[in-house]
């Protein structure tokens, strides 16, 4: 039963850190995004 419920967690923060890397890469995609706007805008 331990080996289970440590799998399950391994499982969870492993989920975790995928969803704060998939938050910060659209971040940084929302970034680009603006400055291509504003560029745009510019012109």
């Amino acid at each position: 039963m331990d080996v289970l419920s440590t799998q399950l967690q391994e499982v969870e923060q492993a989920r975790i850190r995928d969803r704060e890397e998939m938050a910060k890469k659209q971040a940084e995609t929302d970034a680009k995004l603006d400055l291509v706007l504003s560029q745009i805008q510019q012109i």
